[in-house]
């Protein structure tokens, strides 16, 4: 059970030390409203989560207040939204806001439709933002211009440290972006591209990342359209760096020879972890149990 909003507004007000986390449910518009006017005063709420499905409606109002309240809020550091009705139009003041914020440290935002017209906002805000570590905006439809943006993103800012793009249709050309923009990043950790419809175009811009980059620990590109053709060059190109530790590539168009590229892979490189376990075959997860 979470507060009712008379309980989690004056805990708010009167700067509870046991509220430091808040999950909205069922809140009016208005009521949304006034929680994020008493989040201006407030020094103790370090995770806000407000999800559609579980009875959390916004609206571009809600977010102006919130945008007001990141501007100055001293310990936020995670916020979730889940809204289906809005826009990247509807997020503005609270992107806005993310310009000079120094303290978010993990921002999810799902279903949000920012398409590629949306994608440049993140790209604005975010540009110079030095404190954001997490980010991740699933069911966007950011397509392969909008992953534009989010790779001159990753060329410019150099706090993200994860960064997951879940269910955007952004292609192979789109994971091209991306990954070439990696070549020159140090400091972005972890990426997944969970159900992106990247193809064999995107799989070698990855492995010609893989060669090159020293950062990335988790790469996730679960449920695409790889082939035995680039999954091979990935497999390749983590055997020569060795940097990255998980490799996620299941549910792609591939076949026993990837699974034997990937046995010999965590064969030679004793410390990754990889998905699929079984491939065409050939069992790998006996390896990696032994890790």
């Amino acid at each position: 059970m979470y507060p009712s909003f008379e309980n989690a507004h004056s805990r708010l007000i009167a700067n509870d030390p046991t509220m430091t986390s808040l999950f909205i449910e069922r809140y009016s518009i208005d009521e949304n409203i006034e929680i994020f006017k008493a989040m201006k005063s407030n020094t103790t709420l370090r995770k806000l989560t407000m999800l559609q499905h579980r009875g959390c409606i916004l609206n571009a109002e809600s977010f102006y207040y919130l945008g007001e309240a990141l501007r100055i809020h001293p310990t936020l550091k995670t916020l979730i939204i889940s809204q289906h009705d809005l826009t990247h139009l509807d997020l503005k003041p609270m992107l806005e806001a993310l310009k000079d914020n120094k303290v978010l440290q993990e921002l999810d935002v799902r279903d949000v439709i920012f398409g590629n017209e949306g994608a440049i906002y993140l790209y604005e805000a975010l540009r110079s933002n030095t404190a954001l570590k997490r980010l991740s905006v699933a069911s966007a439809e950011i397509g392969v211009v909008g992953a534009k943006d989010i790779a001159d993103l990753l060329l410019e800012n150099r706090c993200l440290e994860k960064l997951c793009l879940y269910n955007n249709p952004i292609l192979g050309l789109g994971a091209q972006h991306i990954a070439t923009a990696l070549q020159t990043n140090s400091k972005l950790k972890c990426l997944d591209l969970y159900r992106c419809s990247i193809d064999d175009v995107g799989g070698h811009a990855f492995a010609a990342m893989l060669a090159v980059n020293h950062s990335i620990k988790t790469l996730a590109l679960r449920f695409n359209h790889l082939t035995d053709v680039s999954a091979c060059a990935i497999a390749n190109s983590i055997m020569q760096n060795k940097a990255l530790i998980n490799l996620d590539l299941l549910k792609n168009q591939l076949t026993k020879v990837t699974g034997e590229a990937l046995l010999k892979l965590v064969t030679e490189h004793p410390k990754i972890q990889v998905r699929p376990n079984v491939l065409g075959g050939v069992v790998i997860h006996e390896l990696n149990e032994r890790k």
